[in-house]
């Protein structure tokens, strides 16, 4: 191989990782994003639940047995 041809081959290798490290970068953001709306949501669903707690569950009631 020739200079030329390694140092081509070389430009080409440090495009590539810069473009991996970018998209890679914009899926952390992105998952950033996501985790820190669901934690908001998440938080305000307990809150309200934790402001107003639903009732307690009746006891279910047994069924008489019929006598044959």
């Amino acid at each position: 191989m020739t200079i030329d041809v390694r140092a081509e081959k070389k430009a080409k290798q440090a495009e590539e990782a810069s473009k991996a490290m970018a998209e890679y970068r914009a899926e952390q953001v992105a998952i950033d994003a996501k985790t820190k709306r669901l934690r908001a949501l998440r938080l305000a669903r307990e809150a309200e639940l934790a402001a107003n707690p639903p009732p307690p569950p009746e006891p279910k009631r047994k069924k008489a047995k019929a006598k044959a």
